[in-house]
């Protein structure tokens, strides 16, 4: 992945924002949206042009908006300690058991 430069999708319209990126989202064009009366979005996975990263998107009053790193922990709190520069991102989908 580390070459590998996607092409940029079209702004005209949720259904084609994502083709031909394999459900990745341009962070340009659309952010995670955050959690309800939070200051954070949910861990999502990032990718910032050389690996893949969990990350939230976030908000820090006075401050302004940035990506914050969760250190691979689908379920922890990502913490603002660089500045990451997302080009790509993607929900994680969480599996649920079988209902056996």
């Amino acid at each position: 992945m580390r070459d590998h430069k996607p092409t940029k999708p079209p702004q005209t319209g949720q259904s084609e924002l994502n083709d031909g990126l394999d459900g990745w989202i341009d962070s340009e064009l659309q952010k995670p949206e955050l959690l309800e009366n939070k200051d954070y979005s949910i861990n999502v996975w990032g990718w910032d042009g050389k690996g893949i990263l969990v990350v939230a998107w976030c908000v820090e009053p006075g401050e302004g908006w940035f990506w914050a790193n969760a250190y691979g922990n689908i379920f922890g709190d990502a913490e603002f300690d660089d500045d990451y520069d997302i080009k790509l991102w993607k929900p994680i989908e969480i599996p649920t058991p079988p209902n056996v």
